[in-house]
């Protein structure tokens, strides 16, 4: 049985100075704080790309680079360098399948395509846009082809006189004469906000859904797959180029639906008509293609609050189910992510929550017993590997550790820490460490938890507490 996880901490902290001691964590120590994320190996394993985030106190806001650590036989080689504009954010770094070529996002003065790509093969330059490219790359396996959603039109252009569409719900039961005029807002939908944004969102039902487009990879006008009612997500491509799959929701709008309805479809490269490839209820997602092309890895949560699974189904070369899918994770008790095929197509690869940690987990592509990768008190994630599956890349961060680079061998073995973005303040500041606990409630769940206690702690000692107790965000 699951136990479920309340993030719950106990924080304890003394109100009076700790003469003789080094200090512990203050609130100032966090416009040192730099975050590691984003991870992606280069197919040949000789970069790794990631992101690094840094606070600006004076702008109260934070600000995203791309970097780059070269590997040399899966190690680090030299310090880790920027390679974007430091005077615009970067993000969402993605390799060519050659490793000739490194995209990412950014928003760059008036320029409405924000997708921009690096020459890493020889002298870099500077960053370029390949025609018809208006959404994070996602390459095919032969690099010949880019696929990638956008939401709007084929032109790529924004109707300003458009700009308040959905203000007024379009099932509002009171009106405006004057709509243009009205400078409220009529609210019938739940999600009329998002985390960490003042600005209120319009209706969902305004706004266009993202689709799928494919251009050729050397550029050109891209051509449109999908004419969907739905946001086209999780888009991956068979081997051999020929079908593209993706999952997406018909009922994404529906507030009140009481089951999950999400479904893996698939479409054509040559024109055609996207197919629906799983039925509901059930929400299906994360779609993964074997190196051979004759397999499909999923995840399934049959309905709300159900365990989420790992499946596997065998597929024919349209895409369609051939028989039932197998549930690889029906007597494993933590919750799966995102699959990934190894190398060899004879196991999957995912990341998992298992207590307070998160780690790297493997099963066989026939089930069986799932093992753990990865060890330790820590969160591991953003796990990238090298083609041949021999390096990998990921972050680490633990209760005193903020997130840093690291790199191993695929098997997680002779593991090494990367990057020291936060090795010089911390230097400075005494982190105590979070110790474990747990309770049984009245209803006999067991709830797990940690205490930090505060520097200079005295067993027996009376300190004030904060209690910090897990809860969903607003999203």
């Amino acid at each position: 049985m699951v136990r479920p996880v309340a993030v719950f901490c106990l924080l304890l902290f003394v109100s009076f100075p700790l003469a003789g001691q080094d200090r512990g964590l203050m609130p100032e120590d966090y416009y040192d704080l730099v975050t590691v994320a984003q991870v992606a190996m280069s197919p040949d394993g000789n970069f790794v790309a990631f992101t690094v985030t840094t606070v600006v106190e004076s702008e109260n806001t934070r600000h995203q680079e791309i970097w780059l650590q070269p590997l040399s036989n899966g190690r680090p080689d030299g310090e880790a360098f920027r390679i974007t504009d430091p005077t615009a954010e970067s993000s969402s770094p993605t390799w060519s399948p050659d490793g000739s070529l490194l995209s990412f996002s950014s928003e760059r003065g008036e320029d409405p395509n924000s997708v921009w790509f690096l020459r890493v093969d020889g002298p870099g330059g500077e960053a370029f846009h390949i025609e018809g490219v208006e959404g994070t790359p996602i390459w095919s396996p032969e690099g010949d082809f880019i696929a990638f959603t956008k939401a709007g039109s084929d032109s790529g252009s924004e109707d300003e006189s458009n700009a308040r569409d959905g203000w007024i719900a379009p099932d509002a039961i009171t009106t405006t004469q004057e709509p243009d005029r009205f400078d409220g807002r009529v609210i019938t939908s739940l999600r009329y906000k998002r985390d960490g944004v003042l600005t209120l969102r319009p209706h969902p039902s305004t706004q266009e859904k993202r689709q799928l487009y494919v251009v050729p990879s050397e550029g050109g006008t891209a051509r449109r797959l999908t004419e969907l009612s739905f946001n086209v997500d999780g888009v991956v491509w068979a081997p051999d180029g020929r079908q593209i799959f993706f999952s997406g929701d018909e009922s994404e709008d529906d507030e009140l639906k009481t089951e999950n309805t999400g479904d893996l479809w698939t479409v054509p490269l040559t024109r055609g008509p996207a197919r629906r490839l799983t039925t509901n209820p059930g929400t299906e997602s994360n779609a993964a293609i074997s190196p051979d092309g004759g397999r499909m890895a999923f995840l399934s949560t049959p309905a709300r609050g159900d365990q989420t699974d790992l499946m596997v189904v065998e597929i024919g070369s349209d895409g369609s189910f051939r028989g039932a899918p197998q549930n690889l994770t029906a007597s494993w008790d933590l919750r799966p992510g995102a699959p990934e095929w190894t190398f060899t197509g004879e196991f999957l690869r995912f990341d998992a929550g298992v207590g307070g940690n998160a780690h790297l987990f493997t099963v066989s592509e026939e089930g069986g017993q799932v093992q753990q990768v990865t060890m330790g008190d820590r969160r591991l994630g953003s796990f990238s590997f090298a083609r041949d599956d021999l390096i990998m890349a990921f972050t680490s961060t633990d209760a005193v550790t903020p997130t840093e680079l690291y790199v191993a061998s695929g098997d997680g073995s002779t593991e090494q820490k990367a990057t020291g973005f936060n090795d010089a303040w911390l230097g400075d500041v005494t982190l105590m460490p979070a110790e474990n606990l747990s309770w049984t409630v009245d209803d006999g769940t067991e709830i797990e938890g940690w205490v930090i206690k505060p520097v200079g702690f005295v067993e027996g000692g009376s300190y004030p507490m904060i209690l910090k107790i897990n809860g969903g965000p607003h999203s």
